[in-house]
């Protein structure tokens, strides 16, 4: 139950597997550590309730593999982390409640791809990555349960696609997509007063989610997805008169 720590380890050029390995409740660190131009199994990996931490490390190799790896509850962390011409992929359970940091990420060349997994209720960030790929999150179960979905700033290059049946509105704001963005099967069925909305905008004026709405409106009509920009217009008009219908005198403005 203590600690277990990669911490700044260099690894030969050869093929690292973690593979149906089982780790306890303790934090587990392999931050900054070097994997060279290794291709990395964590296929069945069972990891523990503690933290999980890929903080600036560096992977190299074509492959790196999550396939059907568990998470418990803890966060799980890849702030900073640096991807060569890989294949990063993640299939299994995501941590059922900690939530999962890829902000800042490098992916120079390859693809991102979460595949049939099964989310648990946590907050998934990707702001400000930076993909020379493409980033594909499809075939989701339990979506719903998702409490935030971030990739604010995101710098993208491949084709992206995005679905799933959320109670929370992903936030697409502020990125630079070059290159087919597929919409088609995101769904947001959450009526206005149980959208979910992430930590980083309680302080926002208003609503976040509108904003959020609107720019996925954009999206989708650059991306000529008609039938999903008008989805996204239907659900922004409802959470903003959700919101007047909650906002201190709204009663007597409309009367007015």
């Amino acid at each position: 139950k203590g600690l277990v720590s990669f911490y700044r380890t260099t690894f030969e050029d050869c093929d690292i597997g973690f593979n149906n390995a089982t780790f306890d409740e303790g934090s587990i660190s392999f931050n900054h550590s070097d994997f060279g131009e290794s291709c990395i199994s964590f296929g069945g990996t069972k990891f523990g309730n503690g933290a999980v931490s890929f903080y600036g490390a560096t992977f190299g190799g074509s492959l790196v593999s999550f396939d059907s790896a568990t998470f418990g509850d803890g966060p799980v962390n890849f702030v900073g982390a640096a991807f060569g011409a890989c294949s990063v992929a993640f299939e299994g359970e995501i941590s059922r409640k900690g939530g999962i940091n890829f902000n800042h990420i490098d992916l120079e060349k390859g693809s991102l791809t979460f595949d049939a997994l099964k989310f648990g209720e946590n907050h998934i960030s990707f702001k400000n990555a930076k993909v020379n790929g493409n980033l594909e999150l499809q075939c989701y179960e339990n979506t719903e349960f998702i409490r935030g979905l971030s990739f604010h700033g995101v710098r993208l290059t491949g084709t992206f696609y995005l679905e799933g049946d959320f109670a929370c509105v992903p936030d697409l704001r502020s990125t630079a997509l070059s290159a087919h963005l597929d919409l088609e099967n995101l769904r947001i069925e959450a009526s206005p007063h149980e959208l979910k909305s992430p930590k980083d905008d309680k302080y926002a004026s208003g609503d976040p989610n509108i904003a959020r709405l609107r720019w996925l409106k954009k999206l989708a009509e650059q991306s000529r997805h008609h039938e999903a920009a008008l989805h996204f217009f239907a659900m922004e008009r409802r959470v903003a008169r959700h919101t007047k219908a909650k906002s201190p005198g709204a009663a007597v403005l409309d009367y007015l």
